[in-house]
């Protein structure tokens, strides 16, 4: 299963951190930047990625999403901090 993701750099001079931004339910990354703009010019780091079944993502056969998290949002969670933590900066 493959999720689409997007790390989006502050514009400011200095990092002050990396937040991890989830979207809503049926949508997908974009849907957040109206939230986060002014998170990433006050010198944050936005990583945003489409949860399975969303967006550009892979879909998991015969899973449909719903307002409760469930064991599919926490692995794809998972996988979306692993990377974070394993970046080079």
């Amino acid at each position: 299963l493959t999720l689409r993701g997007s790390y989006l750099p502050t514009p400011a001079r200095e990092r002050r951190g990396v937040i991890l931004a989830c979207h809503e339910l049926n949508g997908d990354r974009w849907g957040i930047l109206p939230y986060v703009k002014r998170l990433r010019t006050s010198g944050f780091d936005i990583f945003t990625f489409d949860f399975r079944n969303h967006g550009a993502s892979d879909a998991t056969p015969g899973y449909q999403p719903n307002p409760w998290l469930t064991d599919y949002e926490l692995v794809d969670l998972e996988a979306a901090l692993t990377y974070l933590a394993r970046r080079a900066d």
